[in-house]
């Protein structure tokens, strides 16, 4: 799973106002940008501003955009819905009315034709963060749901999981009063009803951080999950990796010849009722902290379909870069499809910095693009649809996967140089593509309004 840019915590600062460029790209091959449609998100309400947190789509024409609405005293959480093509404008979300800063990470996941669920969460006027779930389906809303974890102070949601059939999966972590350490929490949802969150692990402390936990499942109660282990401030702290395998949660065993030193993970993907798989870096050396890095290798762990056992690989034991391109120090991304293995962004500290790797069958094979290197990715999780964005000369290049082969379908300006500003992916599915929401900087009102361009292939 893909990370998202995330919301910060308490006396988080909301920018004035985002511009939205969303992309929706449809899966198989790509003729090109010349086969568009164009519609239009309005990023603001009146004459405030709507700073877009998080995107979806559950089909070609059908997404969900849920934003932060700060009117100068106070924020909203809003979101805005595109039906058959069209988007409405940012309305209130339905029954929460607190006023107040968007805690924690807000996550869209869409299924069927016409479905998102959405995991968010705010902070409350005593100061504690509660967490909430709620499912949209063609504009109408379920009633919110909040998840509570039992005996804490703040429950934070996570990261969120759901199948192609609506069944979905929740993590959370619940912080002590001082929020000084916190506990896992699982959530899931059958028929429409949600689980209150049970702990898991309990003998675990995790950091209380939101975005510090990655999740993903292959089915139902077939889940991996890493979070950040609990250090001092200051000391780089390594990922703890726990495992559903249709039982009680348990810490992963790790496997393979060099099964050894601490481990932190970014990214995790499951393929649809398969297994999962890890990526992150081995951390080389103790007490490894911002000032005194560690020399970190670039690390994989494997999981064969449902065994609560994982394998580690090293990917400098398959690296071919020769002399000139050293073996990486991180897998930054990881994200696997149904019939191609997972592709992998990988970190390196020498040029180019960030590569696609295509990993399959035991091997890796570096994908060049012509317009810069990669530093987002997508797959669908059941069918050969990807989707990578580049970066060259202020230029963003959109590149999708289709029947084997890897084509430009679209470019646009970055007029800050700046690749990770704003810019989220969805979930891809395996017969819709992928979504791309790029959010570009506005001055007032008159700069209008931001588009939905859709590439229709």
């Amino acid at each position: 799973m893909q990370r998202q840019p995330r919301v910060s915590l308490r006396g988080a600062a909301i920018p004035l106002l985002v511009l939205a460029l969303v992309v929706a790209l449809l899966g198989g091959p790509s003729r090109g940008a010349g086969a568009s449609s164009q519609n239009t998100l309005v990023p603001y309400m009146g004459v405030y501003s709507v700073t877009v947190n998080a995107f979806g789509c559950a089909s070609a024409g059908n997404c969900l955009a849920i934003g932060a609405y700060d009117f100068g005293t106070g924020v909203f959480i809003v979101y805005a819905v595109e039906m058959q093509g069209r988007w409405g404008n940012f309305s209130p979300f339905p029954n929460l009315n607190t006023v107040s800063p968007v805690a924690g990470p807000v996550e869209v996941v869409c299924y069927r034709a016409s479905s998102c669920t959405v995991l968010l969460g705010w902070m409350t006027p005593g100061n504690t963060i509660e967490t909430f779930v709620a499912t949209e389906s063609a504009g109408r809303w379920t009633p919110p749901v909040r998840l509570r974890a039992p005996g804490e102070a703040d429950t934070l949601g996570q990261a969120l999981w759901c199948s192609p059939e609506g069944q979905c999966a929740a993590v959370a972590t619940s912080m002590n009063a001082r929020a000084t350490f916190a506990h896992l929490y699982v959530s899931q949802e059958s028929a429409g009803g949600w689980s209150q969150p049970h702990g898991i692990l309990p003998a675990v402390l995790v950091n209380p951080t939101a975005g510090t936990v990655v999740f993903s499942c292959s089915q139902p109660n077939h889940c991996v999950l890493a979070a950040l282990a609990l250090r001092p401030l200051g000391v780089i702290a390594p990922s703890i990796v726990a495992l559903d395998t249709g039982g009680p949660w348990g810490l992963a065993r790790r496997g393979g010849a060099s099964a050894k030193g601490e481990l932190a993970v970014n990214s995790v993907s499951c393929s649809e009722g398969g297994g999962c798989v890890l990526g992150g870096a081995i951390m080389k050396g103790t007490g490894c902290s911002f000032s005194r890095p560690c020399a970190n290798s670039a690390v994989l762990l494997a999981q064969s379909g449902t065994s609560g056992k994982l394998q580690q690989i090293d990917v400098a034991r398959y690296w071919r870069g020769g002399s000139s391109s050293p073996a990486p120090s991180s897998v930054s991304s990881v994200a696997c499809t149904g019939h191609d293995g997972c592709y992998l962004l990988v970190t390196s500290p020498h040029a180019p910095r960030v590569t696609l790797v295509q990993w399959a069958a035991g091997g890796l094979s570096p994908v060049a693009f012509p317009h810069g290197s990669p530093f987002t990715l997508a797959c669908a999780n059941s069918a050969s649809t990807c989707a990578v964005v580049t970066l060259k000369a202020r230029q963003d290049w959109l590149y999708s996967l289709g029947s084997g082969r890897w084509s430009s379908v679209a470019s646009w300006v970055n007029p800050r140089h700046d690749p990770y500003a704003n810019l989220v992916f969805s979930s891809c599915s395996g017969s819709q593509g992928c979504a791309l929401l790029d959010a570009q900087p506005g001055v007032g009102n008159a700069s209008g309004p931001g588009s939905y361009v859709q590439y229709h292939t």
